[in-house]
This record gives C-alpha cells, sequence and structure tokens, in this order.
C-alpha cells in the first residue's frame, strides 16, 4: 500500500512512498535546464564528419532497425541497414519520417555499418541509459560483400553505430578491429551494442574463445581497439539498474545471466546466470529482453515450436520464475522486445517472428500481474519484400537523473527512472559497510544541494535541510504519482550508510558515510 506522509516523517522503505507536499513547495513546470550542455559542439562536430543527417527523433516514437532496401534479396551477403521511426499510436502505414540510413561506405572517418542479411541474431537495437543514443553494431563492408558474418576481422571490422535522438545524427567512427574474426566457418556477428552514456560501449558476439571474446567494451566513442570482459557465445545485450545483463543459450546459461558482481565492468569478469533460469538446454531461445522494474524482466523468445514470443519472468525471493508467455502464434517467436511502463501497465512492443516473414507486435501487460492469463499479441506491421525487421526500442523521455559527488566513503546510490510523472524510480545503494543504511529524500530542495560538515566528520552530506529520512535500505522505490508530482518538481536523494565502523572515514560511531547526492525533476 501506498502511504502518505509529511515531509520529516520517516516511513519502511519497503513501501512506495506518496508525498503530500505543502503548495509553497511546488514549482512551476519549466524546461529541463541543459540536458546536455555540449549539445551544440557535438552537433557540429559531427556534421562536419558526416553528412547524412536525418531529423531528431520523436520523443514517445518507436524506433526499427531494418536491413534490405526492398529490392535486392535478402541472403547472406552484407545488407543495407535503416532506421524506421514509428507512431506507436498510429496505423504502422506511414512512418514518422523517411528511413534514416546508416552509412554503406566510408564518409570521412565514419565506417560503412551493414548487416548480414540472414543473420537473424544480428541488429539488436538499444537506448543509452541516459535516454539520448540509439546504438546498434554492423560491419564495414559494402552491401552485397558476401557471407560477411564469417569475414576475418581485419580487414572487415565490427563496427558500432550510434544515433544522435535530439539531432538525428549518425556516428559510426567507432569499430572493433581485434577481435570477432570469423573462424574455421565459424560466424563473427557483432550482435548487440550497449552503452550507458553514448561515449563507451559494451558489445557480444558468438566468438567462443578468450581472445576474440563474447562480450567485449569500447572505453571511447573513436576507438579501434576493445578489452575483453567475457568469452562465451552470447545473444543479446542490456544495461539495467547501473548492472550489465546479456542472454546466452549455451552450456549451463540458458536464459538471462548477469556480467560480473554489480556495476559496469569494464575489465574481465564472469557471467552469472540469474537464479531460477534453466541450467539445460529446453525447448526456450533466449534474446533481447525489457526490464519493466528490478524484479520484473520480458524476454524475447524465438522458438517456433510452440514456446515462443514474450517471456514474463518475475523476482521472487531470489529465485526467477517464468509466469507465461505472450505469443502471436503458435508458430511465431520473437528475438527485439522493448517496453515502456506507466501507472503500472507494461505497454510492450517486439519483432516477431514466423519463417523468413517478420513483423513489429505489441502487447499491453500488468507489471504486478503473476497469475495470468497472457495478454493478447496483436501485429501492427510487416516487413516489406525482401527486408526485415531486426531490433526495436521505445523512445523515452531522457532521463533527469544527475549526480552530484560527496568524497566521502565507499558506499554509492544509484538511481534508475526518467521523473516521469505516473512512473516509478528505483534507488539503491551499494559498497555499504556501516552496520545500518537508509535513503533520505527530500522535495523541498529548489537549487544546488547544499554541503556542511555533519558532526565531527571530515565528510560533507550533501542535502537539502529537511530531508525525509527512508530506513532500512538500501533499496527503495520511489512512485512518482500525479497527485504530488508536479510537473518541474526538484527531488533530491542521498544514501546514508550509519555508525561506520572505526577506521573508516568518519571514525565517530555515531556519525554517517555517504554516498553521492541524486537530483531529479519530475517531468
Amino acid at each position: 500500500m501506498q502511504q502518505s506522509i509529511p515531509p520529516g516523517d520517516a516511513i519502511d522503505s519497503g513501501a512506495a512512498i506518496v508525498f503530500d507536499v505543502p503548495p509553497s513547495h511546488f514549482v512551476q513546470p519549466t524546461m529541463t535546464q541543459s540536458l546536455r550542455p555540449a549539445l551544440l559542439p557535438l552537433a557540429a562536430t559531427l556534421l562536419a564528419s558526416f553528412s547524412l543527417a536525418q531529423s531528431p527523433l520523436t520523443i514517445g516514437s518507436i524506433a526499427v532497425l531494418r536491413y534490405g532496401d526492398g529490392v535486392a534479396p535478402l541472403s547472406n551477403a552484407a545488407a543495407a541497414a535503416f532506421l524506421e521511426e514509428w507512431d506507436p499510436n498510429g496505423t504502422f502505414t506511414t512512418p514518422v519520417q523517411p528511413d534514416i540510413a546508416a552509412p554503406t561506405g566510408a564518409v570521412g572517418s565514419n565506417f560503412a555499418c551493414t548487416g548480414s542479411g540472414t543473420a537473424n541474431s544480428e541488429g539488436q537495437l538499444n537506448v543509452s541509459t541516459n535516454g539520448f543514443y540509439l546504438t546498434w553494431g554492423g560491419y564495414d563492408a559494402a552491401p552485397g560483400t558476401l557471407v560477411v558474418a564469417q569475414s576475418a576481422n581485419p580487414p572487415v571490422a565490427r563496427v558500432i553505430a550510434r544515433l544522435d535522438i535530439l539531432t538525428g545524427l549518425i556516428d559510426t567512427t567507432t569499430a572493433i578491429t581485434d577481435a570477432y574474426s570469423a573462424s574455421g566457418g565459424a560466424n563473427g556477428n557483432i550482435r548487440g551494442v550497449v552503452s550507458d552514456n553514448g561515449t563507451r560501449f559494451w558489445t557480444t558476439s558468438p566468438v567462443f574463445s578468450t581472445t576474440g571474446g563474447g562480450v567485449r567494451y569500447v572505453a571511447n566513442l573513436g576507438d579501434l581497439t576493445s578489452t575483453l570482459i567475457a568469452a562465451g557465445n552470447i545473444r543479446h545485450i542490456d544495461i539495467y539498474h547501473d548492472n550489465l545483463y546479456v542472454t546466452q543459450a549455451s552450456g549451463s546459461v540458458q536464459g538471462v545471466a548477469q556480467v560480473g558482481a554489480s556495476g559496469l565492468p569494464i575489465s574481465t569478469e564472469s557471467i552469472t546466470l540469474l537464479n531460477g533460469f534453466p541450467t539445460v538446454a529446453n525447448s526456450a531461445s533466449n534474446y533481447d529482453m525489457f526490464w519493466a522494474d528490478p524484479q520484473t524482466v520480458y524476454v524475447a523468445d524465438d522458438a517456433v515450436n510452440g514456446a515462443g514470443g514474450i517471456q514474463k519472468w518475475v523476482n521472487v525471493a531470489g529465485t526467477w520464475t517464468k509466469v507465461y508467455t505472450m505469443a502471436l502464434s503458435a508458430t511465431s517467436g520473437c528475438r527485439g522486445v522493448t517496453g515502456h511502463v506507466v501507472g503500472g501497465q507494461a505497454q510492450l512492443w517486439a519483432i516477431a517472428n514466423s519463417g523468413s516473414t517478420t513483423q513489429i507486435v505489441t502487447a499491453t501487460d500488468t507489471v504486478a500481474n503473476t497469475v495470468g492469463p497472457a495478454p493478447t499479441v496483436t501485429s501492427l506491421r510487416t516487413a516489406p519484400t525482401n527486408t526485415a525487421f531486426r531490433g526495436i526500442a521505445f523512445i523515452g523521455k531522457p532521463s533527469t537523473i544527475q549526480s552530484v559527488a560527496t568524497s566521502c566513503g565507499p558506499a554509492r546510490l544509484i538511481g534508475t527512472g526518467n521523473g516521469e510523472q505516473n512512473t516509478k524510480v528505483f534507488f539503491e545503494m551499494r559498497n555499504t559497510t556501516g552496520f545500518a543504511s537508509l535513503i533520505a529524500l527530500d522535495v523541498t530542495f529548489s537549487g544546488i544541494p547544499l554541503s556542511f560538515v555533519f558532526a565531527n566528520c571530515a565528510c560533507t552530506l550533501g542535502v537539502s535541510p529537511a530531508p525525509v529520512l527512508l530506513p532500512n535500505g538500501p533499496a527503495f522505490t520511489l512512485d512518482l504519482n500525479p497527485s504530488w508530482a508536479t510537473l518541474g518538481l526538484p527531488i533530491v536523494a542521498q544514501g546514508l550508510d550509519l555508525f561506520t565502523p572505526p577506521g573508516g572515514p568518519c571514525p565517530d560511531l555515531l556519525d554517517l558515510t555517504l554516498t553521492d547526492t541524486l537530483t531529479m525533476t519530475v517531468q
């Protein structure tokens, strides 16, 4: 049950929270200040290097990656890649804007970025966690290059494509030239690419070797080298709640797995199957994933044997359980899936596959439903002749969450969400060292975080002076209920690690160790 409390009172952090805020604490809706201060210089730089710019994408639209120009039949040869933009409330007959074409040859410092016409595991489409970029992978090969997925690297680099949602500019200056090379008839596909901020990337490939590497890290936009994170025959990849996840269907990993223990790895880590997903081969065939919240994930299953579709998995007491599968038909599966959760309802969109036919499909699911029946899946559009739909992504509002550094202690506060009305923001403290922890929220905050010395500690407290303390951390869900979460309302959150042990940065047992401060604006 949601609870309504006045600022200054405390409630248990296991429940969602709704504030009753005095009218004087509300602010008028304003445009988010400087969502990306470097936008204009960045746009100017990209315009100078790449002339294939299109219009910005529309917030709330659906982006679909398509292979094929509709003329040349699809084969194992390289095919041109196009980004389509669709209005989810429209008829799916006319796109929002003309197709955005990825380069098919070198343009300045940009590489070509094509895809294999028949390699169905390729073409995953992702939105960066800050909400500003779309990413996918391809090949530095001209259309028509035969058996491109089995090409050697070098000379055929595996390319990372990044599209700027706010400008429509494509950057393909980043490529992997030191891995994902096919050998012995095996494919060296680049399958998925994810990024947190649009300037560093994590990628996947089926190449199963410690040198080729399944999951790799590219540290900077424009880099040509990569770092091995984890070997394996990896399918798709995602970032959620500051963790890195992959899907796999080989060996003892037959579902969704986490890369590393927590956080986004930049060096070698292990891959751990989420508890409850199968450890032996079964009828499922997992690919893309969409996280509705930390305890609910939707997984695309491309099996066409009656088991495929959009799987719904929930975490109950540490064990993941499949609730049901939403399918277009008994002979149709899904490879790509995306969604948007508002008011507890998950609007899902997916790429369905049936033989060589691909379709854009949709379903609506109540996130809290754990008993069924499975919702109906509806087809929206079938890929035209000589084309195939690959990845799909919902273009949501960029997150307003920003971190303000606090140089005290190892604890860290993670916030996931975009600050949108009628949605939830999930907070979690990590690396805590004290005997207890809590999270503080304040909706009276109206400017730069205040910083002052707390007790006898050399560390500073970065929250405003009237926080609502939410004990029994380290996790808390903030429900941005429209009844109180006025547009433009600023909110500040601070993680507090209580009673630091002797020898810590705050030796007095009555003092605190602090995480970074997170600020956000309701939008």
